[in-house]
């Protein structure tokens, strides 16, 4: 083949493995931090699955609800929230919404996340859970 025709080929390839090369991977492992709507603070732990996350609402909230992967947009992870596990009318309430992910920039490990709650907007900064 010629020398050109080698440099395009390798440049097509090149193009074509871009959007592959950009794309961000799911969050994995457990997470936890404060989340925040108006002045009320609630405690929220994440544990990712594949193409599911679930959270778990400590006091006042007390509800365990998971939420299913539904997109990536740049380096944010759209998930749609499922039916409880427990019940509880917070959780209840959120069934359908978008839970918004967006990975921090290294070399800080964070998760910043926002979600339309029943009655408001909930957002928090989440960090990983390490082991001891």
């Amino acid at each position: 083949m010629h020398l050109n025709t080698m440099k395009c080929l390798s440049l097509a390839a090149l193009i074509a493995a871009l959007p592959t090369l950009a794309v961000a991977a799911e969050p994995q492992g457990v997470w936890q931090g404060l989340i925040q709507q108006a002045n009320s603070d609630v405690a929220l732990r994440l544990t990712f699955a594949p193409q599911l996350v679930r959270l778990h609402f400590n006091e006042p909230l007390s509800c365990d609800v998971p939420a299913r992967f539904l997109k990536a947009d740049g380096d944010t992870f759209i998930y749609r929230f499922a039916p409880s596990v427990n019940g509880g009318r917070f959780c209840d309430g959120v069934l359908n919404h978008d839970l918004r992910i967006k990975v921090a920039a290294e070399p800080k490990r964070e998760l910043d996340l926002v979600f339309d709650g029943p009655r408001s907007t909930w957002h928090g900064r989440l960090a990983p859970v390490t082991s001891p």
